[in-house]
């Protein structure tokens, strides 16, 4: 079976030194020859490099693009930004979750523990109330 030629959800571009579609993975037959958009346009400046804007449709994206240091034209590879950041928002949720299972099992284990020496401490005090009394005293076991 054929790879697809980029990953589902990018866009790739080429553009002419004027700005212009010469070909686009989306949107091919609409936007071949137009001008793109002027704000993105406006953030390819120099041989490379990546930014942040926005789609025709409104999708924000993380751009790159690389421009030749022949012909002056330049190449686009566009991805939206929610697929860049998924994977670290799923890390972010995991981590959130581990963190709050070790504090829920961390105050179970002090509860559990607290209660332990609580109670064995009421008994010693007991112990000594009565000793104190005069009362006859039983050995703990």
């Amino acid at each position: 079976a054929m790879l697809p030629a980029v990953p589902a959800g990018w866009t790739v571009a080429v553009g002419d030194r004027e700005g212009n579609y010469v070909a686009r993975s989306k949107l091919h037959g609409q936007v071949t020859g137009k001008p793109g958009l002027p704000e993105y346009l406006a953030k390819v400046v120099g041989r490379s490099g990546t930014f942040r804007s926005r789609n025709f449709e409104g999708t924000t994206l993380l751009a790159g693009y690389y421009r030749s240091p022949y012909s002056d034209w330049f190449y686009t590879a566009n991805v939206p930004l929610s697929d860049v950041q998924a994977p670290l928002w799923w890390s972010l949720a995991q981590i959130g979750a581990t963190g709050l299972t070790a504090l829920l099992i961390s105050l179970t284990l002090g509860y559990v523990v607290g209660k332990t020496f609580t109670k064995a401490t009421v008994d010693l005090a007991a112990r000594a109330d009565a000793l104190g009394k005069g009362s006859e005293v039983k050995p703990m076991s």
